[in-house]
């Protein structure tokens, strides 16, 4: 007969068994962790520009005012350091030297210069040609155009620009029309009743206990954070195998230095396929709900572009090219609105041997950003810009 004081100190077998499984299950991620650091540098830790994020009720998020880190990507290895106004910049005075025009400039990732090292990306590769000009790069990697323009009627326009510059990349059409992006709750606008826009979700919420927990995991680990994740990566997946599907053909290669137009964008409206006289309507067919993406976008443009000028500077938009493609959202907008706009997807179209994007990330590397300089200093000079 067994000892009743042996039996009320074991435990139940199926308690027993649950934490055996928790145990196997733990000693199998933390010696997955250790193999993929080991052997997949691919698969380690990623210390990516979300670490220079911090939230903001107004904006979502924005950068970490005087930061400095590292970004790191199995592709790259660069310091990243941001101003005390939070700009991946020099320290801007609102004042202007007298003499010197300034640009503001807006963007995403691409303008952040996401991978590469200061003095390579875009904004400051303009400046170093336009000597008489000032770039303030405003650029914060993940904001779409609804982030754009409230940073612009907020903040932006305290630096009275002469121009804003505005790098458009195809994704702004899904983080215009989202309230919550990479992991991060967002304002949003929406259509009101009478088809105003009407902003939403603001003040933006704080990030939840277990937000904050889930973005500790991915700067920290890869296989825990996936099995934490599982869900939001199947729809990764599936969002990018949709993408990949829905990709636009190549465009054809440009002529090196396109015809004057009588209009701003009349060289960029010639580059669409099949010439202006597709400009009365898209250049394929929509996805279904892209319309009304690109309703949201158009009418995010146009706020913008009323914004520069109440205050006295002029709208410039230049776009990465990619799907959805641009210029069926733009073109016809700008050539409305009169705004200049160059389409960059042309001018990679004449470089096609050189390798301008980082191999395992499809955002420019060094190569790429002289390329984007080469071809925007020529627009901004042929369009009498600067």
């Amino acid at each position: 007969m067994s000892d009743p004081s042996v039996q009320r100190g074991r435990l139940p077998e199926w308690l027993a068994k649950l934490i055996l499984l928790a145990v196997s299950v733990g000693f199998a991620l933390v010696l997955f962790e250790v193999g993929a650091r080991l052997f997949v540098r691919a698969w380690t830790p990623q210390h990516g520009v979300r670490n220079f994020w911090r939230p903001d009720p107004a904006l979502g998020w924005v950068h970490v005012p005087s930061a400095r880190g590292r970004h790191v990507h199995h592709d790259f290895d660069v310091e990243v350091a941001t101003s005390q106004q939070g700009f991946r910049d020099d320290t801007v005075s609102l004042e202007r030297v007298k003499g010197r025009r300034r640009v503001l400039f807006l963007g995403d990732s691409f303008g952040f210069g996401y991978g590469v090292e200061r003095g390579e990306l875009l904004p400051d590769l303009l400046e170093e040609r336009f000597a008489d000009t000032e770039f303030v790069n405003a650029s914060v990697a993940g904001w779409g155009t609804d982030q754009q323009l409230l940073f612009f009627r907020q903040q932006g326009y305290r630096y009275s620009p002469d121009v804003v510059l505005y790098l458009f990349h195809p994704n702004d059409v899904e983080d215009n029309n989202a309230a919550r992006r990479y992991r991060y709750p967002k304002p949003q606008f929406i259509f009101d009743s009478e088809g105003r826009l009407e902003l939403t979700g603001v003040p933006v919420p704080a990030l939840s206990l277990r937000e904050k927990f889930g973005r500790f995991l991915q700067q920290q680990t890869f296989a825990i954070y996936r099995v934490w994740d599982w869900r939001d990566q199947l729809r990764t997946v599936w969002q990018q195998r949709q993408t990949n599907t829905d990709a636009p053909p190549a465009p054809p290669a440009a002529p090196e230095r396109p015809t004057r137009a009588s209009t701003p964008v009349a060289a960029a409206a010639a580059t669409v396929p099949g010439g202006p006289k597709e400009l009365d309507g898209p250049t394929r067919p929509p996805k279904p709900g892209r319309n009304q993406d690109f309703r949201i976008s158009r009418a995010l443009i146009e706020a913008l572009h009323e914004e520069t000028q109440r205050h006295d500077a002029r709208l410039a938009i230049v776009s990465i090219g990619g799907a959805p493609d641009p210029r069926e959202l733009l073109t016809q907008t700008l050539l409305r609105l009169g705004v200049p706009y160059l389409p960059l997807d042309e001018a990679f179209a004449n470089h096609r041997g050189i390798k301008y994007k980082f191999q395992h990330d499809p955002h420019w590397n060094p190569t790429g950003h002289v390329l984007a300089a080469d071809a925007v200093e020529r627009w901004l000079i042929d369009e009498k810009i600067l």
